[in-house]
This record gives C-alpha cells, sequence and structure tokens, in this order.
C-alpha cells in the first residue's frame, strides 16, 4: 500500500498529497509530523498541498493535530486545496481557518482539487 503522503506530479506539477481518506483520528496523528517535517523543509512559499478528507473519521485531538500542523506549515505553502469535506468537516475548517489565517480551496473531490493546482500560476 502506497504512504497516503508525500510529493506527487500532476501535469508536470509537483503537489504534496496528504491522503487521508477513510482514516481514523489515530493513523491521521501518527503521519502528522512527518508531513510537517516534510513540508517545513521546503522553500517558503514553495509548495502546493492538497489534503484529501473523504471518510476521514474525525475526533477533538485530531483537529487539534491538524490545525497544529496548518499553523506550523504557513510560512511554506503556496496554495493549499482540500478535497472531500462534508458538511461537517467544512464547519471544524472555518474554525482552523480563523484560528491559523489560512486558506484552503474547497473541492469534492481528489481529481478537482489536483486539477486546480496544477493551473495555478
Amino acid at each position: 500500500m502506497p504512504l497516503p503522503t508525500g510529493f506527487i506530479t500532476h501535469k508536470g506539477v509537483r503537489i504534496y498529497l496528504i491522503d487521508i481518506e477513510g482514516m481514523e483520528p489515530d493513523a491521521v496523528s501518527k503521519i502528522v509530523d512527518k508531513v510537517a517535517k516534510e513540508i517545513r523543509a521546503e522553500p517558503k512559499g514553495s509548495v502546493r498541498t492538497l489534503t484529501h478528507v473523504k471518510g476521514a473519521v474525525v475526533s477533538t485531538a485530531m483537529i487539534e493535530r491538524l490545525r497544529w500542523l496548518a499553523d506550523g506549515n504557513k510560512p511554506h505553502v503556496k496554495y493549499a486545496a482540500l478535497a472531500g469535506l462534508t458538511p461537517a468537516q467544512r464547519v471544524i475548517l472555518n474554525v482552523v481557518k480563523q484560528l491559523t489565517g489560512r486558506d484552503f480551496a474547497l473541492f469534492a473531490t481528489r481529481d478537482e482539487a489536483l486539477e486546480h493546482l496544477a493551473t495555478l500560476p
């Protein structure tokens, strides 16, 4: 099984994929440090990220870990997209956005988000 995180190339564009589709909170928490280390090793303002959350199970602890991740990654991320959010997850995202000052483009599917990220300058 491929790792749920890491750099991929879509239409010649390098994108950091965080694919937590269907994951339980404990599994998500285990990959957060790896994601932080890899994204924060990149030059500031250079990373395009796609977080795919379809079917992920949300917990308070997981939300806090993802908020920490989003906040710390902010200087390194040029563009960020999220795909597969439920209406309840969108409410949580609004809180994360307020706490971190981050902006995320939202998409129904992973493919739509990849297409978007690949077309940005």
